[in-house]
């Protein structure tokens, strides 16, 4: 899930120190009654592809995962929503199928945005983030193995706040250990840290 988060981002993000939600894809939301949020989005947001963030692609996400025929692990977490629509080039509108007073927490904790134009490039879409992992978050990915795991790389120019969302290190890499004995023999040796 850290992975996850520092790849991806949402449209809101919660701040944990201040206990706030604060904006993140999003410049801005509305609240227009209890089922319906509008949001207007950053223009200045690409994936790490070079591809630009816009309503396309937040349209194209929340619906992806609303879709019945969308499989994910967790389904319950999504279904939440009813529709998403494009207002303009960075506005949208976000449809409930109830008043749920969690909404910005799931989007928070939940979604991660994808880039519409390179899923549609893509045969099976539930591939997105194991061939093409495209986010827009402090950090890349620079590879996927399913031997030697997953390393991410920070973007140096990110475009957050870099007080709050800049990544503090250069590189993290994860490395698939299932094995609870190699796990302790490892900490304890110096093989990998935490």
């Amino acid at each position: 899930a850290t992975f996850y988060s520092r790849v991806w981002e949402s449209l809101v993000a919660y701040d944990e120190y201040n206990k706030k939600f604060v904006p993140q894809l999003a410049k801005s939301w509305t609240r227009i009654n209890p089922t319906t949020l509008e949001f207007e989005l950053r223009e200045d947001v690409k994936f790490h592809n070079g591809n630009a963030f816009n309503a396309d692609d937040a349209v194209h996400t929340l619906n992806f995962f609303a879709d019945p025929k969308t499989q994910l692990r967790y389904k319950d977490r999504y279904d939440w929503v009813k529709s998403a629509e494009k207002l303009g080039p960075y506005n949208i509108r976000l449809t409930t199928t109830g008043p749920n007073a969690i909404d910005l927490g799931l989007l928070a904790y939940r979604y991660g945005f994808q880039d519409k134009e390179t899923m549609d490039g893509l045969a099976d879409k539930e591939d997105y983030g194991r061939l093409t992992p495209y986010g827009t978050g402090p950090m890349k990915v620079a590879f996927i193995d399913k031997n030697k795991g997953v390393m991410l790389e920070r973007i140096n120019n990110y475009y957050g706040d870099k007080n709050y969302f800049r990544a503090g290190v250069q590189r993290v890499h994860g490395i698939p250990m299932p094995d609870r004995q190699t796990q302790i023999a490892q900490l304890m040796t110096g093989g990998i840290d935490m």
